[in-house]
């Protein structure tokens, strides 16, 4: 994978993240983003040792939190950590639709996590998973800090739903169990295609 040049950094920080990732064999940031890209979502069955780093499903959210505070560690600010709303829709995710056909709404609000940096777009969640979230889909974006992540992305998802399921006639909890099993489809078969195939996501 050939990334730009803005992610074309040393990871050159003394602290013990950095300097673990660089015992690693990593020593740029854009093979860092690289890495990380390529990892299946279940990260802590393949021995990779980034598995530390991440958490037990190796999330977009935890791989990009990670991204951002390497390049923070390394003074580069201009890489932001960002939340996105997305529409998961028959488009974007046909694994969902089952689940949305039978709540009868298009679509369903979907926070996502990437990286800005000088107003492009980055995102390290892996092939499959990235064409769910296409900018054409995106509805709004908030910028967090990479220790605010968690609260932040479940506030702006809450925010999103409630938006969503007052002009759609539903109830908050209604719609929260459509993402929710609309997400579960969606990772379900994004893992039995890499099962299937043996080919990392």
């Amino acid at each position: 994978m050939h990334l730009p040049a803005p992610l074309q950094f040393e990871i050159d920080a003394a602290t013990p993240r950095c300097e673990a990732i660089r015992a690693m064999g990593v020593g740029r940031f854009d093979q860092l983003a690289a890495r990380l890209d390529e990892l299946p979502n279940q990260v802590l069955s393949t021995g990779d040792p980034l598995a530390e780093f991440l958490d037990a499903d190796g999330s977009s959210a935890a791989r990009h939190r990670l991204l951002a505070q390497v390049a923070h560690d390394c003074r580069h600010s201009e890489v932001v950590l960002t939340v996105g709303i997305f529409e998961l829709s028959r488009n974007n995710a046909p694994l969902a639709a089952p689940v949305l056909d039978a709540a009868r709404v298009p679509w369903i609000p979907c926070a996502h996590s990437y990286l800005t940096i000088d107003s492009q777009r980055f995102d390290f969640s892996g092939r499959a998973a990235r064409r769910l979230f296409s900018m054409q889909s995106l509805h709004e974006e908030v910028f967090v800090m990479p220790e605010d992540l968690a609260a932040r992305m479940r506030s702006i998802q809450d925010r999103a739903l409630l938006r969503w399921s007052e002009a759609n006639g539903l109830s908050v909890a209604t719609a929260g169990s459509v993402l929710d099993a609309g997400c579960a489809a969606v990772a379900a078969g994004l893992e039995q295609a890499q099962a299937n195939t043996g080919v990392r996501s």
